[in-house]
């Protein structure tokens, strides 16, 4: 047994954004007081005293802000009302691969109370959804679902200190995320043709499906539990939650401007048939297109590096995390950097995905490396910032190289997805960026180094955790009636299956480069 199986079996979280592989480097533990090791290539002995070094951190929800009343979310979940409330509530879960976010809202008049963020547990197991599938087809899949129902239960209870009791919670997540969760087999998922046990809307109690029970505090055991449907083994609930966001917003600015649309269609409240593009800057890179009332959706693996996996020094969306990186001027070889962290902390913890991009894109601009992205400067670890204990936030070669193998993964994607569509670029009316790097991604940066088409770069809007949106939008509407808009949109669906296109490869290749 390794120092890492240790861990897992003890539910103590640590980073292993690998799954155990000993390549990413971030499982580092102190065993007895001593110098770091990787916990997944060190073998547990009785007694070993382990300390972990990489503990996952506070998460911010980006992207999610107060819809009513002109107040700001109350994150000590100190309740209080207004005039416009109903005294209902329900909770928004939006569970992904690295985080789970969640909010609190008052279910009639709309209003976020609280938010609560926090690590998906199941990191341990790898970054990617790859890696959960094959840990769960190798036994570990019992073992990651109670994980996941300890941090769901965890972030609920967190949200309703002071709720006496809860009406609703609606879930969304990729489809392993949600095969975990319901405990089904992981194993199809992994092999052709990828068929998920269940496409459609999950409805149950929170007791039955999240296995939570009310207490002296909270009425929560009969609580309406709601699990949004996917469309595919790659195009999971979070899509179908971040589109019926989009959708909701189209009718709120119907009813506010009295305009008459037509589904999906009317993103633009004067203009119908245009084309809407999507994506969610994830671990997974999930992507659409939205064309009168077809959807054509797709998934393109770009691994963990959006969301700061498999980088040097890189960290999820936590404070203190660098999050937008700006090279003033370049001296033999060397950068002068100036940066901003999440929360505008002085004390560095990491370069998240946001910070990434800036730091690729600017090495790029200043000439660092060349439009291959092999660095100029012999090589050399490019310094960012400085940790609390001085050493140096770096950014790599290596880092550069999985910058560009995640961007060539995702505009690869769409470039197919489009040409499925039967569309181009130019076709495309505004591009939705969704996820918590989507929200703080410096477009330039983006378009810098090819992650979205240069053509693009005017009608790009970023719209943060869209999936965590639409499972508010839901629980604070007629969930009858938006029940049947969730199957809408996943007959309108056409799943394009990325890896069996024969151009795919050739289009990864040519993406590579800046």
């Amino acid at each position: 047994m390794t120092v890492l199986d240790y861990l897992r079996e003890n539910n103590i979280g640590i980073n292993a954004p690998c799954g155990g592989n000993g390549t990413c480097g971030k499982c580092l533990v102190s065993v007895d007081d001593g110098e770091p090791v990787l916990a997944c290539r060190t073998e547990y002995s009785r007694g070993m005293s382990v300390r972990v070094l990489n503990e996952p951190g506070q998460m911010t929800v980006l992207g999610v802000k107060e819809r009513t009343n002109g107040s700001e979310n109350n994150n000590n979940n100190k309740i209080s009302t207004y005039k416009e409330d109903s005294g209902r509530y329900g909770i928004a879960i939006d569970i992904g691969t690295t985080t789970i976010a969640s909010a609190i809202c008052d279910t009639g008049s709309g209003r976020i109370i609280a938010e609560e963020t926090r690590i998906n547990s199941n990191v341990s197991f790898g970054a990617d959804v790859i890696s959960r599938i094959k840990a769960g087809s190798e036994g570990h899949g019992e073992e990651m679902r109670v994980r996941l129902l300890e941090d769901i239960r965890a972030v609920v209870f967190c949200l309703c200190r002071g709720i006496k009791a809860i009406d609703i919670i609606a879930l969304a997540g990729n489809t392993t995320m949600i095969h975990t969760l319901m405990d089904y087999d992981l194993t199809p998922l992994g092999k052709h043709p990828y068929i998920p046990k269940n496409k459609g809307i999950i409805k149950g109690v929170a007791s039955d499906i999240l296995n939570i029970k009310s207490n002296d505090m909270l009425e929560i055991e009969y609580s309406q539990c709601v699990i949004f449907p996917n469309a595919a083994a790659f195009v999971g609930g979070d899509i179908t939650s971040g589109l019926y966001h989009l959708l909701s917003e189209y009718k709120m600015r119907k009813e506010t401007e009295n305009v008459e649309i037509s589904g999906l269609r009317a993103h633009d409240m004067e203009k119908a048939n245009k084309v809407i593009g999507f994506m969610d800057l994830g671990t997974n890179g999930e992507m659409a297109l939205i064309i009168n009332d077809i959807i054509y959706a797709a998934s393109s693996a770009a691994g963990p590096v959006f969301e700061g996996g498999g980088i040097s020094c890189g960290i999820g969306s936590v404070t203190g995390a660098i999050n937008h990186v700006k090279i003033e001027e370049v001296c033999d070889g060397r950068a002068k950097v100036s940066y901003s962290t999440i929360g505008n902390e002085v004390s560095v913890k990491g370069i998240c995905g946001s910070g990434v991009i800036d730091c690729a894109a600017e090495i790029f601009r200043t000439g660092l490396c060349d439009e291959h992205g092999t660095f100029t400067n012999e090589g050399k670890d490019i310094a960012i910032a400085k940790y609390p204990d001085r050493s140096s936030v770096f950014f790599t070669q290596d880092d550069m190289r999985q910058v560009q193998l995640a961007k060539a993964a995702i505009s690869a994607g769409f470039e197919i997805l489009c040409k499925e569509a039967g569309i181009a670029y130019k076709d495309i009316d505004t591009l939705y960026l969704a996820g918590g790097m989507g929200y703080s991604l410096e477009v330039a940066s983006a378009v810098k180094i090819g992650l979205v088409p240069k053509e693009l770069k005017d009608r790009i809007v970023s719209i943060g955790n869209s999936s965590l949106k639409g499972a508010i939008d839901f629980i604070t509407s007629d969930i009858d009636k938006e029940t049947s808009a969730l199957d809408d949109i996943i007959s309108r669906c056409r799943v394009i299956e990325l890896a069996e296109d024969p151009e795919f490869q050739d289009k990864y290749i040519g993406h590579i480069d800046f």
